[in-house]
């Protein structure tokens, strides 16, 4: 049972127009959010990044489609975070979320070049940290 004032739902509601559920945390979930908010400048150490090598032609629509039809199938991958001025905090379960998704083409650069740029870019994405609100 949530603990959330009708202005804090109202609130909830006005922030996120395709509100689909508010959920309570579960003590994981809780002690996540403690350890992702009490050093927001330390490394995300619950992200973990993985990659994958595909041979063959890729058809790069497809597989965006594919991601975007696994969220919108299950709620809990559509789930952010909401703890400000709220009693407790609360999962944000939203309708038309999406997966955040980027295709870069390195085609262009030598294999030397390639492989720089992608060492960069894999840094790059480990450094970001996970962002529990926004859907």
């Amino acid at each position: 049972m949530l603990a959330l004032s009708q202005a804090e739902i109202e609130r909830l509601e006005s922030k996120h127009p395709q509100l689909e559920d508010l959920l309570g945390l579960s003590p994981l979930q809780e002690g996540l959010l403690f350890h992702a908010r009490y050093d927001a400048q330390a490394p995300d150490v619950y992200m973990v990044q993985l990659v994958l090598a595909l041979e063959g032609a890729l058809d790069s629509a497809a597989l965006e489609r594919a991601a975007q039809a696994l969220i919108a199938r299950h709620a809990s991958l559509r789930a952010g975070f909401e703890h400000e001025s709220l009693m407790r905090p609360v999962q944000v379960i939203v309708a038309g979320a999406s997966a955040p998704w980027r295709s870069l083409d390195l085609s262009l650069l030598d294999a030397a070049g390639r492989e720089r740029r992608l060492t960069d870019i894999l840094a790059q994405d480990r450094a970001e940290r996970f962002d529990l609100v926004h859907l």
